[in-house]
């Protein structure tokens, strides 16, 4: 906690949304606050809410289908909870399989294949891929890479085929 509120720590994640955002980098600045209807989760609330930042940026597209898909790295500049997924539903690109914050509804697909890759991903398509930590004494920064799991494997290369894979720079479990 106190590495990410110095600004030594960083976190990268990698989403499957639901929609294509409308420029391959974004930074996303909208306050959060927690929702009071609904404990569990946050919500843009930009008089009463903390500063949140999160930046993007498009590692592919998907074609084919009436709603397309797009694959992101997002990159924590803070650290609330649920930040990314309350900040892309909020930009109107909804997390694959995250019921909280708005799924963009796997029918709307209009490809078979690839609805079954989202229903295969019983989970938010959602993946915390690299985070870099300083050394608690060296101070020295470590990083430390998480693979990518089948599921969410299985999910990019159905919807971005090979190139999804090679443009994250991940390997697969």
């Amino acid at each position: 906690v106190r590495s990410m509120a110095a600004r030594t720590m960083g976190k990268e994640y990698l989403a499957v949304v639901y929609g294509t955002p409308a420029h391959d980098t974004a930074r996303v600045t909208l306050a959060l606050a927690k929702d009071p209807a609904h404990p569990a989760r946050v919500r843009v609330a930009e008089a009463s809410g903390r500063p949140s930042e999160t930046r993007f940026e498009v590692l592919a597209r998907s074609t084919g289908g009436r709603t397309r898909l797009a694959l992101l790295r997002c990159t924590l500049v803070t650290g609330r909870m649920h930040q990314i997924r309350a900040h892309l539903s909020a930009m109107g690109l909804p997390i694959v399989g995250d019921t909280v914050y708005g799924d963009g509804g796997v029918e709307a697909l209009g490809d078979d294949a690839l609805g079954d890759a989202c229903r295969a991903c019983a989970r938010q398509a959602l993946h915390a891929v690299r985070v870099v930590v300083p050394h608690p004494v060296t101070q020295v920064p470590l990083t430390i890479v998480a693979p990518l799991p089948d599921d969410l494997r299985v999910l990019i290369e159905c919807g971005f085929g090979g190139s999804g894979l090679a443009l994250m720079g991940v390997r697969s479990c």
